[in-house]
């Protein structure tokens, strides 16, 4: 990071750090680093105050992690959030923290998604939302066409009532 990022501000680039999905401590004999908020923390610090540095605040790997990653979904969207560093979206559900879980729909998970879209409002987070991971529905044939179509929609539908909440 200390190599990449003055390059990176000289450029007006952005660098997203995303976490390791799923967030385990070790997969397949690779030790991961960004499973936990204080991987987030300490690569903040690295990074210093470059305007370059931010995250991709993935939703759904957060929430597979559920307690084990040290703050809530919420906690991190204020924190993040509130200072700007929140860079962009990977907005899914899942149906559960590990060690099972099933990436689902955005209205079909353990999280309420409204509330996460809510918070992001809250921070006045104005950049890019993406559905992550879609699920196919049947007869989508791994396209994922009407499942990304069904996502964008049930999203727009949450910034809008989120919107009209907020502000």
């Amino acid at each position: 990071m200390k190599a990449v990022l003055p390059a990176a501000e000289k450029a007006g680039v952005k660098l997203a750090l995303h976490p390791d999905d799923p967030p385990l401590a070790k997969m397949n004999g690779v030790a991961k680093i960004f499973v936990h908020a204080d991987g987030y923390a300490r690569a903040e610090r690295i990074a210093g105050n470059s305007p370059a540095w931010g995250l991709t605040f993935c939703v759904g790997t957060w929430m597979e992690g559920g307690g084990r990653m040290g703050k809530d979904i919420f906690a991190m969207i204020a924190d993040y959030g509130r200072r700007g560093k929140i860079l962009d979206v990977h907005f899914r559900n899942v149906s559960s923290p590990l060690p099972r879980f099933v990436e689902t729909f955005p209205d079909d998970g353990y999280v309420d998604m409204y509330q996460v879209m809510k918070a992001l409002r809250q921070v006045r987070f104005n950049g890019i939302v993406v559905p992550d991971h879609v699920p196919d529905f049947a007869g989508d044939h791994g396209m994922h066409r009407a499942g990304v179509a069904y996502c964008i929609a049930s999203m727009r539908g949450l910034l809008r009532r989120a919107n009209e909440e907020v502000g």
